[in-house]
C-alpha cells in the first residue's frame, strides 16, 4: 500500500530530476510546516511529542506538519515526507497497537516517495549503486541511503516484479533518465 500510494504521488508530480520535490506535495493537498522552534512554548516537554523528529497534527480538516528545525536538512526532509505517509495513508493514532505498523508503513513511504526502487533500479542498471550516489542525487543522510540500499539488495528487485503497470514505471524512468550524473558515478557494474 506504501508503496503504491507514494509511486501514485511520485508520478502525479511529472518532475524530471532524482531529488522529489516536496513543497509541490504540501501545496497541493494545502499541507502546512510549523518550526517546533515557533510553538515551543506550548509543548508540554514531558511529552513524546517534544522529543520527536516531528509529527502530523488534524485541526478540523487542515493538515500541519509540526517538525525539529534543530535537525538538520536531511532528517527534516526525511520528517516530512515520513508524515505525509501518515497523511497519504489515512493513519490515525487512536488505536494504539496500531502505532508501530503505522511508524514502519510511514517509513516505507517516504523511503519510496525519496528514493523511488525505479531510481534505484535504474541507477543499478547503468551505473555502480552506493549510499553516496542516493544522498547526492535524493537528497537524503547517509543513514537513509544504506537502508534504503539494504532494502532494495535484500530484496532483489526487477523491473518486473514491482507491482505498479508497465507504462507507468516507463514514464517515471523516462522523465529521470536524461538527469545528468557526474562521471565519477558512470561507473559501469562489472
Amino acid at each position: 500500500m506504501a508503496y503504491k500510494k507514494a509511486t501514485y504521488v511520485l508520478l502525479d508530480l511529472n518532475f524530471s530530476t532524482t531529488t522529489t520535490p516536496i513543497e509541490p506535495i504540501l501545496e497541493e493537498n494545502n499541507i502546512n510546516l510549523c518550526k517546533f522552534s515557533e510553538i515551543k512554548n506550548f509543548i508540554n516537554r514531558d511529552t513524546p511529542i517534544y522529543k520527536s523528529s516531528g509529527f502530523l497534527a488534524n485541526r478540523n480538516g487542515h493538515y500541519i506538519i509540526i517538525y525539529n528545525d534543530s535537525d538538520d536538512f536531511f532528517r527534516i526532509r526525511w520528517t516530512i515526507a515520513h508524515e505525509l505517509g501518515h497523511y497519504y495513508l489515512n493513519h490515525n493514532f487512536e488505536n494504539q497497537n496500531e502505532y508501530d505498523a503505522q511508524e514502519i508503513e510511514a517509513n516505507y513511504f517516504a523511503s519510496q516517495l525519496l528514493m523511488p526502487i525505479e531510481l534505484l533500479l535504474l541507477l543499478d542498471q547503468y551505473y555502480y549503486l552506493e549510499e553516496l550516489v542516493l544522498e547526492k542525487y535524493c537528497r537524503v543522510s547517509h543513514e537513509a541511503a544504506k537502508n534504503r540500499l539494504n532494502y532494495y539488495f535484500r530484496r532483489k528487485y526487477t523491473f518486473a516484479n514491482l507491482k505498479l503497470s508497465t507504462d507507468m514505471m516507463y514514464s517515471y524512468c523516462q522523465r529521470i533518465k536524461n538527469t545528468p550524473f557526474p562521471e565519477l558515478y558512470k561507473l559501469k557494474r562489472p
